[in-house]
């Protein structure tokens, strides 16, 4: 396959980093919401978090 992505190129080692990309991207999307949800609420755009 000449055209796999990289990752596969990777080994035993590519469910690691197909796992950690997926774990980067669902944290992602978590603290986005989370923002969203802290600026709704605060009301001022600011860190409710903190």
């Amino acid at each position: 396959m000449a055209d796999a992505p990289t990752w596969s190129r990777e080994g035993s080692r590519s469910p690691l980093v197909l796992l950690r990309a997926a774990c980067r991207e669902l944290i992602g999307q978590t603290i986005q919401r989370l923002e969203r949800r802290s600026i709704a609420a605060s009301g001022d755009g600011g860190w409710a978090l903190h």
